[in-house]
């Protein structure tokens, strides 16, 4: 089986360090010195956007306060909020949670996300150098 990243394939390249050779190597380890653990798999495009969808969909349940917002508001007046106003409330949401988790620098990251997006750096070259991120653990 391939290794899913630069940062797995390292790994496993820390582990034979460690022991030697596969004579030195835990039963349970052994599994490390097939050759297929070398090759990087490449993620296919779908897989990404899936993973990303999944992912995403759960983080923007941040939104939540806002969902809320705007349904007592149409409830109370039979009308949606102003466009300024949703925009304004999501960006509160994304503040808040970054303020909860001591950074405050939330739209400041995304401009540098947005920015190496524009520069051509890919999901791929990003998963590639650090490994798939998963914000649920």
């Amino acid at each position: 089986m391939p290794s899913a990243s630069e940062k797995q394939r390292n790994y496993i390249f820390y582990l034979r360090n460690k022991f030697g050779s596969k004579e030195k190597t835990p039963e349970k380890d052994k599994w490390i010195w097939n050759s297929e653990w070398e090759k990087i798999e490449s993620i296919r495009k779908e897989e990404v956007q899936n993973i990303e969808l999944l992912a995403g969909a759960e983080i923007e349940k941040e939104h939540y306060n806002t969902y809320c917002m705007i349904k007592e508001y149409f409830e109370k007046t039979g009308e949606l909020i102003s466009e300024e106003d949703l925009y304004q409330s999501i960006a509160i949401d994304h503040i808040n949670e970054s303020e909860n988790k001591k950074n405050t620098l939330y739209y400041s990251m995304l401009s540098i996300m947005e920015n190496l997006m524009e520069l051509g750096i890919t999901r791929e070259d990003i998963i590639n150098k650090f490994g798939l991120v998963r914000r649920d653990k």
